[in-house]
């Protein structure tokens, strides 16, 4: 499988890749969500949501894709009345965002990047409650 683009988050003044899709979540309980064009193997989705954490709080902030009625994607079609943000209360999960050098693991069989830590964010009812740094090093190569 060919590895997937990040969704963005602009997290502590900066812009980071995550390794979450938390808008699945929100189609996943029902909501209403249309379909998009692909963009060949690297974007399965054929869109990518860009995310922003303020006050504790996870946002949608932007999406870009071309839906299937071949209209632009926009956060006021997707969630009428919310042009400019949208609060993400649906998302109950850890978002991980790479931190360091790509480094490549033997226990690991994917095609996605492996990078020397991850900073995990856990998020219940789209309030982040806990953020921990992870080492994605063997624990026989941690000094």
């Amino acid at each position: 499988m060919t590895t997937q683009l990040y969704e963005k988050l602009l997290y502590k003044g900066q812009d980071v890749g995550m390794d979450q899709t938390p808008l699945y979540y929100y189609a996943a309980l029902g909501g209403a969500f249309p379909s998009f064009v692909r963009r060949g193997t690297t974007l399965w989705r054929g869109y990518i949501g860009s995310w922003q954490i303020i006050d504790d709080r996870l946002y949608l902030v932007g999406i870009s894709g071309t839906r299937q009625d071949g209209l632009e994607a926009s956060l006021e079609a997707i969630f009428p009345g919310f042009p400019d943000r949208v609060f993400a209360h649906w998302f109950c999960d850890r978002i991980k965002l790479p931190q360091g050098k790509r480094i490549f693991s033997p226990k690991i069989h994917s095609s996605a990047f492996v990078y020397e830590a991850d900073l995990v964010l856990e998020f219940e009812d789209g309030v982040l409650i806990k953020e921990t740094l992870q080492s994605n090093y063997p624990e026989d190569q941690i000094s």
